[in-house]
């Protein structure tokens, strides 16, 4: 994001999650923060909005945020809502001006992604995931040992590489 946010002015970015109290997604907030505090100290985080997994509610809560700030220059929506998020970002014309990034390919993610909409989406392999899942607690099951952890890849993708 920072990359793309080199020939603003100023480097205010907002993050959408969908409640305060959803681990993963404060998760991803904290990590998000941490890593602008140590590699991009000149990118203000100026907001986090919550759209409860929700395209009404994410959509009237950036409204909200924008009616008021105005401007954005980039946004990380570790939630749902998508489909209110690109609403709110095309009626303040910031289509393809606000850096936007999310998670998950899906039926609503796909075609905005494809139309400019979302900048890039980082999903993992639903796949690989469930059958990690099913070995480590198969493993669990018949008493051999499980790792403590399995590394499941994150993949990026844009428009041109879906």
């Amino acid at each position: 994001m920072r990359r793309h946010l080199q020939a603003h002015e100023s480097h205010d970015v907002a993050v959408v999650v969908a409640t305060f109290s959803y681990t993963c997604h404060e998760d991803r907030e904290v990590g998000f923060r941490s890593l602008l505090r140590q590699r991009f100290p000149k990118v203000n985080l100026v907001e986090v909005i919550k759209g409860a997994d929700s395209g009404t509610a994410t959509y009237e809560a950036t409204k909200r945020f924008l009616d008021e700030h105005g401007k954005l220059d980039g946004i990380y929506n570790v939630a749902g809502g998508n489909e209110g998020q690109a609403r709110a970002l095309n009626e303040h014309n910031l289509t393809g001006r606000t850096v936007y990034v999310t998670h998950e390919i899906n039926r609503i993610t796909e075609p905005l992604l494809l139309s400019d909409a979302i900048d890039y989406l980082l999903t993992q392999d639903l796949r690989l995931l469930l059958r990690t899942a099913v070995e480590h607690l198969t493993a669990a099951c018949e008493g051999r040992n499980v790792p403590s952890q399995a590394i499941l890849p994150i993949q990026t993708f844009s428009r041109y590489s879906l």
